[in-house]
């Protein structure tokens, strides 16, 4: 049987697709049939079109309906794929591996039960990096953070090693609620999450106008915010963000957190573009280089598209690497056996 290869970065509201050699973005979103259980409408961005029975089957980082994961991800990879089932795709998925293992068991049992051939995991962490062109070669420790929606990863690498790395099971999604909780305190408006996910994309606006119900009479009502209003909002929401990363730098050993004054810490992760983040991990790390990824939502799936599909860029080089390494503890333990 002819295997066929689709990778996905599985994030709470965007799941990466990589496929033929091509990255897309698609929405963590399924819709069924009315009426039928497990009959998919559609999947993806199309979910969104249909206005009820949309379902979002990851949280956390992890499967919350591992049901539907299974059918989004087979659905997802047929599309890509253009093949008919699952039962000749190979899925590879990037899975951190710090999360606690019974997440990691929920993301493996939603592959076997869409009937993929094999799996695949990767770490999200070196996908990243190599996604993103960082030198992890250099004798110098870079770092890299990965901000996810509900999880943020963060690890350190020098001489194409991992010096150290760390979880926390927050993300940019903590702006939302600080932006949510800021309206309610300040204008007795609630807002859900949809408004709240938008408020956060338009931050660099003059004024907006925040559509809600007042927390008063429970009525509709629409309030224009000033862009100061929203930015003071998001920045309460950035805290969670930048203890993060400063206890990942606090983390690592004298030597490896002086290399970061020259090589600075890379950002990846649809929660990196948020408005503001690079200059408040600035304000609060002055010394320190902040850099944002130019691919930086879609890093970790062009890491395993190198990784999978080209023979060129770092994901060679790793390859080569660890190959070396493997043969030089074989011929060790070889030396050792005849002694």
């Amino acid at each position: 049987m002819f295997k066929t290869v689709f990778a996905a970065d599985i994030g709470s509201k965007c799941i990466k697709c990589v496929s033929r050699g091509g990255v897309t973005a698609e929405e963590t979103a399924i819709a069924l049939e009315a009426g039928a259980r497990l009959t998919v409408a559609a999947a993806g961005n199309a979910a969104l079109l249909h206005r009820s029975g949309v379902i979002r089957p990851v949280r956390d980082g992890a499967a919350a309906n591992t049901r539907m994961l299974a059918l989004l991800l087979g659905r997802l990879a047929c599309e890509k794929t253009g093949k008919r089932t699952t039962a000749s795709i190979e899925l590879h998925t990037a899975i951190p591996h710090m999360l606690p293992a019974v997440k990691q068991n929920a993301l493996k049992q939603a592959a076997r039960l869409a009937g993929f051939r094999a799996l695949r995991v990767h770490d999200p962490l070196l996908m990243g990096a190599i996604g993103a062109d960082a030198d992890l070669f250099s004798d110098r420790a870079h770092m890299i953070v990965n901000i996810g929606a509900e999880t943020m990863t963060c690890a350190a690498f020098a001489n194409g090693g991992m010096l150290w790395q760390g979880f926390a099971d927050e993300g940019s999604a903590a702006v939302d609620r600080a932006i949510q909780n800021w309206f309610r305190d300040e204008h007795r408006l609630l807002i859900g999450e949809r408004m709240a996910e938008i408020i956060k994309q338009n931050l660099n606006k003059l004024s907006f106008d925040i559509e809600g119900r007042s927390a008063d009479d429970g009525l509709p009502q629409t309030v224009r915010a000033n862009g100061a209003e929203l930015r003071a909002a998001a920045q309460k929401g950035h805290t969670a963000i930048i203890r993060f990363v400063k206890d990942a730098v606090k983390a690592l050993q004298p030597e490896a957190a002086a290399d970061l004054l020259d090589t600075g810490i890379t950002l990846v992760g649809g929660g990196a573009l948020q408005f503001g983040l690079a200059e408040c991990l600035s304000r609060e790390l002055p010394k320190i280089p902040i850099l944002t990824a130019k691919n930086a939502v879609t890093a970790v799936a062009d890491g395993m598209n190198a990784v999978i599909f080209k023979k060129e860029s770092r994901a060679a080089a790793f390859k080569k690497l660890f190959a070396e390494i493997r043969a030089a503890r074989s011929s060790a333990t070889a030396v050792e056996a005849s002694v």
